[in-house]
């Protein structure tokens, strides 16, 4: 197979993944922890310390194949064409996941989660 196709794989894995995944926790997992009476109330830092390194890594994939592709079509240009938005979609909302995860959560939002679920307990 060739860098494109390799690119394009990697970058749909990557997104299932991390889409996937965010979907998970919010509409499963998040709703089940806050239903149970009797929870430990460190049961979701143990999901989401768990999860946390897949989503990096996807986030990760995502970005870097996509750019990659990018790269590879020479595709810069497209980044100037109005009819071309979603690329600019795309790129936020990677880099507000990315920032999330990478530098806000571990910085500033574990820590309140951890005296959020202490309180809750």
């Amino acid at each position: 197979m060739n860098a494109w196709l390799w690119s394009r794989v990697l970058h749909v894995l990557g997104v299932v993944i991390w889409i996937g995944g965010v979907a998970f926790v919010t509409l499963v997992l998040l709703p089940a922890i806050r239903k149970q009476a009797d929870s430990d109330p460190k049961q979701f830092e143990r999901a989401e310390g768990r999860f946390s390194w897949w989503a990096r890594g996807a986030t990760l994939v995502t970005g870097f194949s996509g750019f990659y592709m990018l790269h590879l079509s020479d595709g810069w240009g497209r980044f100037a064409q109005p009819g071309q938005w979603w690329l600019h979609a795309m790129v936020a909302i990677w880099l507000i996941f990315t920032l999330m995860l990478f530098v806000l959560e571990p910085l500033f939002l574990h820590r309140r989660m951890h005296q959020a679920v202490l309180q809750d307990g």
